[in-house]
């Protein structure tokens, strides 16, 4: 493998933000309906009633297991099918700031498995779901000199700049 540049942190975070910013957009689309549902539950729901507290709080976790799937279903289909289409693992956020994800190994553009896998498992499943690996992540990012996060870790993979 070739010598590479790894992609410097300020671009890696300015990279997160803008795709952050789209997924939210997506997000927010897909949850609207949810939302809704509980405003409507707010308004209709009569404090003094029995058990009216216990119907919100099923309402809640209902809405929040909702929110965190399909936050992780737009993950998923985001870090997936972008790279896929704009090619050498770049999301919009990592084509404006011109770097790419490539193999750790290799220094190929990854292959769609790991591509998959890095993203399932290691940003929508234990990042998103599991919360404290995703700050651990962002230690990781900061602190470590190539910038690595446990996604990386998992997809065998690193962000370097454009050649």
């Amino acid at each position: 493998m070739e010598e590479v540049t790894f992609a410097p942190k300020i671009k890696r975070f300015g990279a997160y933000i803008i795709d952050f910013f789209i997924l939210f957009v997506f997000w927010y689309l897909l949850t609207k309906k949810d939302l809704e549902k509980v405003n409507v539950l707010l308004e209709t729901l009569d404090p003094d009633a029995v058990g009216a507290a216990d119907i919100f709080a099923e309402a809640i976790i209902k809405l929040y297991v909702s929110f965190i799937f399909k936050l992780m279903f737009v993950e998923v289909l985001y870090y997936c099918l972008v790279p896929a289409v704009l090619g050498k693992g770049r999301t919009v956020g990592k084509l404006i700031f011109k770097i790419n994800l490539v193999s750790r190994d290799t220094g190929e553009e990854l292959s769609v498995p790991r591509l998959f896998l890095r993203e399932l498992l290691g940003r929508a499943i234990i990042e998103t779901l599991f919360v404290i690996p995703l700050f651990v992540s962002m230690f990781m990012l900061l602190f470590t000199e190539d910038g690595k996060t446990i996604r990386d870790l998992l997809g065998r993979s690193i962000t370097v700049e454009q050649v």
